[in-house]
C-alpha cells in the first residue's frame, strides 16, 4: 500500500510532514507539497505555478528548495570487492547498525537467496508449525538459534555461510527441525506448564531442548524426568544470565547429554533463597509466576483456570495485586514494599481480581467452595480470616509463609537443590 505523503511548507521542520485524514475529508491544503513530485520536474513545475498564481511567491521557492535537498542528498556507496560472502554480510550489518535492525535471518537469507527458494518463508513456515503445535510467540531469531545448535556454529559469532551451505546441502534440515520442537514443546506443556516464550524462563532453555529432541525424537521416561530437573535447576540457577557463547554451547551438550539412557545424573550444590520482591518477567518472576500455575489456580466460579496459556498468551501481566498501592495499612515507610512482594500476587485476571477482595472481606469458613478457590491461590484459611479483620500485614505474612514453604517442597523434593530459609 502507498499512503500520499505531503509537506506543509508553512510549517517548520522537522514536524511538517503531513498525511490526508478522514477528520478533515481527506482534503489537501494548498501549501501541502506532495513528496511524489520531488523527482518529477514537471509535477514540481505545476504545483509551484499554482502558487504563483495566487502570489505566494515564498512558498514556491521553498518547494524548489526542499526538491533540491532531496535531489542533492549524497548516498554512500561502498564497494566491497571480495567473494567472501561471510565478510559483506558482517560488513552491511555493521554500517546499517544505526538505521533499520537487520538480523541473523536478513543476512542469512540473503547469502542463500535463490528464486526457487525464499529461506525467510521457511523459517516463517517453521514459527507457524511451532503455534499449530501450542506454543506461543516463537520469534524467528530463536529459529535461527536452533539451526546454530543443530549445525554446530558459535551462538554470538556463527558464520552465517557456513549455515547456509549446511540448508543447501541437507534439504530436509527445517523439517527435522519441526519433529524436535513439536517434542520439544509438549514435553514443556506436559511438564512444566510452559506453553510460550513470555512463560520461558530463558529462550535457550527451548534451544537446548530442541536440539536434545532432534536427537531423540519424542521427551519421555526417565529422559523427560533428568529434563525436567535440568529446567527448573537452570532456572532457579538464573545459569544463562550472560553466558558465553563457549558456555552456552557446553550447558545445551550437557541438556543433549541427559537424554542418553546411562547418563549420570550430576548434584547441583547451588542453594535457593526465596524471591524478595516481584517482578514479572524476570527469570525469577516467571519462576513465581510457574510456581502459581502448579497450585492450579481457579476463577471465581470455582473453575480451574487455563494458566499455563495466561502466561505464554498474555501481553498484558496475568497476575493481579491483592491489596492495591492505593490502599494504606499503616503509617510504616515500608509498607509500598510489602505490596510488591510475590505473597501479594495471584495468578488471576485483573477483572476477576476485585470478586477474589470480596471473598476474602467476607469470608465465611463454612463456605467449602470459597475456601476451595482461596487454597488454590495460597491462601490458607486463617490468612482469608485476618484479612477479612483488616489485618493486612498479618495477611501478607501468613501468605507468604505458605508461598514460601510450596516453593521449598518443591525445590527439595522435585528439582534436588537446597532451599535457605
Amino acid at each position: 500500500m502507498r499512503w500520499p505523503i505531503f509537506f506543509d511548507l508553512e510549517e517548520e521542520e522537522p514536524g511538517a510532514f503531513r498525511l490526508p485524514s478522514r477528520r478533515n475529508g481527506w482534503s489537501v491544503p494548498e501549501p501541502w507539497l506532495p513528496l511524489s513530485t520531488l523527482l518529477d520536474p514537471v509535477a514540481l513545475y505545476e504545483f509551484q505555478k499554482r502558487l504563483l498564481a495566487n502570489e505566494q511567491v515564498l512558498l514556491a521557492r521553498k518547494a524548489e528548495h526542499i526538491a533540491n535537498r532531496f535531489k542533492d542528498y549524497p548516498v554512500p556507496v561502498v564497494p566491497l570487492v571480495t567473494e567472501d560472502l561471510e565478510l559483506v554480510t558482517t560488513t552491511f550489518r555493521r554500517i546499517n547498525s544505526q538505521g533499520t535492525t537487520m538480523s541473523e535471518a536478513h543476512m542469512l537469507n540473503a547469502i542463500m537467496w535463490a528464486r526457487e527458494f525464499d529461506l525467510n518463508r521457511e523459517l516463517e513456515s517453521v514459527v507457524e508449525h511451532a503455534e499449530s503445535v501450542g506454543w506461543a510467540s516463537l520469534d524467528i531469531q530463536s529459529v535461527v538459534d536452533m539451526l546454530k545448535a543443530l549445525t554446530g556454529q558459535e551462538f554470538y559469532k556463527a558464520r552465517l555461510e557456513t549455515m547456509a551451505e549446511l540448508l543447501r546441502e541437507d534439504a530436509d534440515l527445517l523439517d527435522r527441525l519441526k519433529d524436535a520442537i513439536t517434542h520439544a514443546v509438549h514435553f514443556l506443556a506436559e511438564r512444566c506448564l510452559i506453553c510460550g516464550m513470555r512463560a520461558l524462563p530463558y529462550k535457550y532453555q527451548l534451544v537446548a531442548l530442541v536440539a536434545a529432541a532432534y536427537e531423540v525424537g519424542e521427551i519421555a521416561g526417565e529422559a523427560a524426568a533428568r529434563l525436567e530437573g535440568w529446567m527448573w535447576q537452570t532456572t532457579y540457577c538464573e545459569l544463562f544470565t550472560g553466558m558465553s557463547s563457549g558456555r552456552l554451547r557446553s550447558e545445551i551438550a550437557e541438556a543433549v547429554g541427559l537424554v542418553a539412557p546411562d547418563t549420570v545424573v550430576c548434584v547441583w550444590g547451588h542453594e535457593v533463597a526465596p524471591l524478595e520482591f516481584y517482578r514479572r518477567g524476570t527469570v525469577r518472576g516467571k519462576a513465581f509466576d510457574l510456581q502459581l500455575a502448579r497450585l492450579r489456580p481457579r476463577d471465581m466460579s470455582g473453575q480451574e483456570l487455563p494458566a499455563a496459556e495466561l502466561l505464554a498468551n498474555s501481553a498484558k501481566s496475568p497476575t493481579s495485586a491483592i491489596i492495591p498501592k492505593d490502599r494504606r495499612q499503616t503509617d510504616d515507610p515500608n509498607w509500598p514494599e510489602q505490596l510488591i512482594k510475590p505473597a501479594n500476587f495471584v495468578l488471576l485476571p485483573t477483572e476477576q481480581v476485585g470478586e477474589l477482595r470480596e471473598k476474602l472481606a467476607h469470608f465465611d469458613s463454612n463456605d467449602a467452595p470459597a475456601r476451595a478457590i482461596l487454597e488454590s491461590h495460597a491462601i490458607t484459611e486463617e490468612a482469608a480470616q485476618v484479612y477479612a479483620k483488616g489485618e493486612l500485614e498479618h495477611f501478607l505474612r501468613l501468605r507468604e509463609a505458605s508461598i514460601i514453604n510450596d516453593e521449598r517442597r518443591f525445590i527439595e523434593h522435585e528439582v534436588g537443590m537446597g532451599y535457605l530459609y
